[in-house]
């Protein structure tokens, strides 16, 4: 009995330490902890469903570090990064106008060597998946490295290639359906093209997304996912070359075949998808989206700090005759400030003199501009009636402003340009019926108007 008892304990000492961790969320993205060979820890996020255009995390640190140095790919035009110090922890922001971690793998840097990272919390995640910004509060990490795991799947060591559910060891008993995993089959050698998987092993019931890019010239002619009784599995056009599934619940085979372009063709067969915005504050279903979208791609308006866009934020006097300057290819003046606080070692200068040579804009009559002060929806409506009579659009449009409640609100010297503002639709009421001329004019705001004022002038 006594003999029985001790391999009985003995069984479960071997079962307790040959269990894996706890699983992920199928689909979650993990972050893996590696060793470079000069001793830093090297910080990267797996798992990812394909491209994706925003990364925070925030990693808790065995001690306060020096600093987080970025991968180099980070460093180039349309990349905003930025790594936030605390007590015994580091943030890191990522955000780009290009797709990042296509192959479903992102490098974000790497840690001093003396620097454990001994927690992960936090992680945001936006991709075509997620537009609006997947949350991952408790991210898995790992410290396994790569050598001997799959990728995508930080709890399995490495399966060999064979057909079938594969389960990562147990101890004993049958595997069951929630730990099977099965294997996404992904075409080699492809002729004009290539397709990689998000994950090379996958639950039933997981998403999966493949990346389809096609050689130069060529375009995906087909694109056949089966199971393994040749059935079809159904798959999601995301754009970008991105195509998105649910694992069923045996391996899956892919086959696709590319074919050349014809003259005029654009090789997309259905309609181009915008890449979603690297602002994890400005979710999709918001009033304001398609306002941000457009003066973000347009090169009009870009993030503020953290990886954020700040739509309730105030916009600056200086900000907007930026942004025009910017849409007049930034040319030089002839003529110095004329502002008493504008000096010439400020980053709005060139726009602010330009501006003021032209006439759009004159400051506040006493030899200042005000460049940092918060700009209301009646100067910005003279600032671009000004300037869209300096440009020569037609601004005889005049709208009727006697219906809203606080038009006495509005000051005398800008009456013009708000009938003007109003009559083309770039400046609507308020809730309640009001104007609100005195009002400051937020980022969300500022992007909505220079929205409607290039597309109704075709700037």
């Amino acid at each position: 009995m006594r003999k029985k008892n001790v391999l009985s304990l003995l069984l479960a000492v071997v079962l307790a330490f040959s269990l894996p961790p706890p699983a992920r969320g199928a689909g979650d993205p993990w972050l893996n902890i590696s060793t470079e060979s000069d001793g830093s820890q090297s910080v990267s996020l797996n798992g990812l469903s394909g491209a994706c255009w925003g990364v925070q995390v925030t990693l808790t640190l065995n001690q306060t570090a020096d600093a987080f140095a970025f991968d180099e790919a980070f460093y180039g035009p349309g990349v905003y990064c930025k790594a936030a110090q605390g007590a015994g922890q580091i943030t890191v922001y990522i955000v780009s106008k290009s797709a990042l971690g296509e192959s479903g793998t992102l490098r974000l840097g790497s840690l001093p060597g003396s620097c454990a990272v001994t927690g992960a919390s936090n992680l945001k995640v936006l991709d075509l998946v997620n537009p609006e910004g997947a949350a991952y509060p408790s991210p898995v990490l790992s410290q396994q490295g790569q050598t001997g795991s799959q990728p995508g799947n930080p709890n399995l060591p490495a399966v060999p290639s064979q057909p079938g559910g594969q389960n990562p060891p147990s101890g004993s008993g049958q595997p069951s359906d929630s730990t099977l995993r099965y294997r996404v089959d992904t075409p080699s050698g492809l002729e004009n093209g290539s397709v990689t998987s998000s994950a090379l092993w996958a639950q039933a019931g997981d998403t999966v997304v493949l990346t389809v890019l096609p050689a130069a010239g060529w375009t995906l002619e087909r694109l056949v996912l089966t199971d393994s009784s040749g059935r079809e599995v159904s798959w999601t056009d995301l754009g970008l070359g991105q195509y998105r599934f649910t694992m069923p619940r045996s391996d899956l085979s892919v086959q696709a075949a590319f074919r050349a372009l014809d003259s005029g063709d654009s090789g997309d067969s259905g309609t181009p998808q915008t890449p979603p915005l690297p602002f994890l504050d400005v979710p999709s279903h918001m009033w304001y989206y398609d306002a941000i979208s457009y003066a973000y791609q347009m090169g009009l308006m870009n993030g503020m700090k953290d990886g954020l866009f700040e739509p309730d934020g105030t916009t600056t006097r200086a900000q907007i005759v930026t942004i025009l300057h910017r849409l007049e290819g930034e040319p030089l003046s002839t003529v110095p400030s004329a502002f008493s606080d504008a000096p010439a070692s400020q980053w709005y200068i060139g726009a602010v003199d330009w501006a003021s040579e032209t006439g759009i804009v004159d400051g506040y009559g006493d030899g200042r501009f005000g460049p940092d002060d918060p700009i209301t929806r009646e100067q910005m409506a003279l600032i671009l009636y000004r300037y869209a009579r300096w440009k020569g659009f037609d601004v005889s449009a005049i709208g009727d402003l006697r219906s809203f409640a606080d038009l006495d609100s509005l000051s005398p010297w800008a009456v013009e340009a708000m009938e003007w503002a109003n009559g083309s639709s770039l400046i609507t009421g308020k809730a309640a019926g009001i104007l609100d001329p005195q009002g400051q004019a937020t980022r969300a705001e500022a992007a909505t108007i220079l929205m409607r004022f290039r597309e109704g002038f075709a700037v």
